[in-house]
C-alpha cells in the first residue's frame, strides 16, 4: 500500500493525499483516487463489487473496502486521509512502512532504518 501525494490547492508548498496505490501480484496495480475512482493498470473500474484473483473491492460513498486472500488482509480507506490496514499474525516481523513493522514494539514503528 502506498499513499500518493499531489500539490494542495490551498498551498503550493504543501502536499495532499491524491490517492492510494496497491500492487497485487497476479492481479495488477490499483490506484484509488480521492475523486472516488478506482483504476486498475490504467483502466477505470466502473462496476462494484469487483472481484479478481483473491481480491475483492467494494466502493461505497464514504469509503472503499479492499479484501485480499480470503479475508486475511483488509484495507479500508475513507477516500481522503484515513486508512486502516488489518493483517493476520503470519505477517508479524515481515512488514515495513508508515503502518509500522508489526513486531509488537510500538516504539520502533516510525523509526527510519
Amino acid at each position: 500500500v502506498q499513499v500518493r501525494h499531489v500539490p494542495c490547492s490551498f498551498n503550493q508548498y504543501a502536499k495532499c493525499v491524491g490517492g492510494v496505490g496497491l500492487r497485487v501480484p497476479s492481479v495488477g496495480d490499483f490506484t484509488f483516487l480521492t475523486t472516488k475512482r478506482v483504476i486498475l493498470d490504467g483502466v477505470a473500474i466502473e462496476l462494484f463489487p469487483y472481484t479478481r484473483g483473491g481480491l475483492s473491492i467494494k466502493a461505497h460513498r464514504e469509503y472503499v473496502d479492499i479484501v485480499l486472500h480470503d479475508n486475511s488482509v483488509h484495507i479500508t480507506w475513507d477516500w481522503a486521509t484515513s486508512i486502516s490496514i488489518s493483517v493476520p499474525d503470519q505477517y508479524a516481523n515481515h512488514l515495513v512502512g508508515h503502518c509500522g513493522n508489526f513486531n509488537g514494539i510500538a516504539g520502533d514503528d516510525l523509526l527510519i532504518q
